[in-house]
């Protein structure tokens, strides 16, 4: 039941909010009246909650314990999952401010590839072997499991550093654009 924003992207982080005018408008630590049935538990590092409603799970982390009636807030790390933790604030938010929940976000393929192929090129200008960067994007049990000199995983990387170098050399201009622009 333990987990947290590095190790779960969809990890709602709950904080104390700032004190603003008009802050009576504020969502409240209040999870006895949340809808939905809320179970924590306190771990060294914090609060960890579910929050759990029909067809879903809200995972919360409180670095630290809110009192009853705190205004919260929710902050989202920026970094490489910064739009699944905030696809995860909104839906939590739609579900305690009594509007339609969206469906969970699905990850976007396409931008995970994306992603993928600028930590190989990252991985390759840093000096790292295509295994070493494989190690880091697939996972080292999973590499250490396969033949490298005829690993698929092999091939993969060398694509992906490839895509990546594309990408850095302007070929990610072709993603601004939008189909109408041509």
């Amino acid at each position: 039941m333990f987990w947290r924003p590095d190790a779960y992207p969809r990890t709602v982080v709950l904080t104390p909010a700032p004190a603003v005018e008009g802050g009576q408008r504020s969502i409240r630590f209040e999870p006895e009246s949340w809808p939905g049935r809320f179970v924590a538990r306190a771990g060294p590092d914090g609060v960890h909650a579910i929050l759990k409603t029909r067809g879903h799970e809200h995972r919360l982390w409180m670095p630290a314990a809110l009192p009853l009636g705190q205004p919260v807030a929710c902050v989202v790390p920026f970094g490489a999952d910064a739009a699944c933790g905030t696809a995860a604030a909104l839906h939590l938010w739609r579900h305690l401010s009594g509007g339609q929940s969206a469906p969970a976000a699905r990850p976007d393929r396409k931008l995970q590839r994306f992603q993928q192929s600028l930590r190989a090129h990252d991985g390759h200008l840093a000096g790292g072997s295509y295994r070493e960067i494989a190690e880091q994007i697939f996972g080292a049990s999973r590499v250490a499991g396969e033949n490298w000199r005829t690993s698929p995983l092999r091939d993969a990387v060398i694509r992906l550093v490839r895509s990546g170098a594309a990408l850095v050399g302007g070929d990610y201009k072709r993603l601004l654009r939008s189909k109408h622009d041509d």
